[in-house]
């Protein structure tokens, strides 16, 4: 494989094995990245700290709902419904394939609620950037679920 330094320009064998190295020493790096990231989420979902509300933002960014859903998490319908409701806990495996699925990290999933995801779009100035029609919309949704129920928790981490 000829490596270039600029177009035109080949690399010396010095300089290709120079960089085959950055390259290798980048990947390690990326890949331990991934595996501290993903026993992050492995210890928030072991804590039962994955956050209903994320899952809901995580599906409707992408538009995904309908059995569908539940199929490609490894559930079965309506469980996905229930995860959203904080009532049915996932396996981590589930989170996993949910993270997949949305294009999402895993450990998205198990980040504490902020401040205005406890208050709300209605404490914001969003409603000064949507239409009368959206804003009406938007009051008839209801609030985030920002937890599981304690019984789902153990439920979930203990299968």
């Amino acid at each position: 494989m000829t490596v270039w330094i600029k177009p035109g320009v080949r690399a010396d064998h010095r300089e290709t094995a120079k960089r085959r190295q950055e390259s290798g020493r980048r990947k390690a790096q990326t890949d331990l990245a991934e595996k501290r990231i993903l026993a992050e989420a492995r210890s928030g979902w072991e804590q039962g700290l994955v956050r209903p509300f994320r899952i809901t933002n995580a599906l409707d960014s992408r538009g995904l709902d309908g059995p569908e859903v539940d199929e490609a998490c490894l559930a079965h319908e309506p469980d996905v419904d229930q995860w959203e409701a904080g009532t049915l806990y996932p396996t981590f495996e589930q989170l996993l394939a949910l993270a997949k699925l949305t294009d999402y990290p895993a450990h998205y999933f198990v980040v504490p609620p902020t401040e205005a995801d406890r208050l709300g779009w209605q404490f914001s100035t969003l409603h000064l950037h949507v239409s009368k029609a959206e804003r009406e919309e938007m009051m008839r949704e209801p609030d985030p679920v920002l937890a599981f129920t304690s019984e789902a928790i153990r439920a979930g981490v203990a299968s």
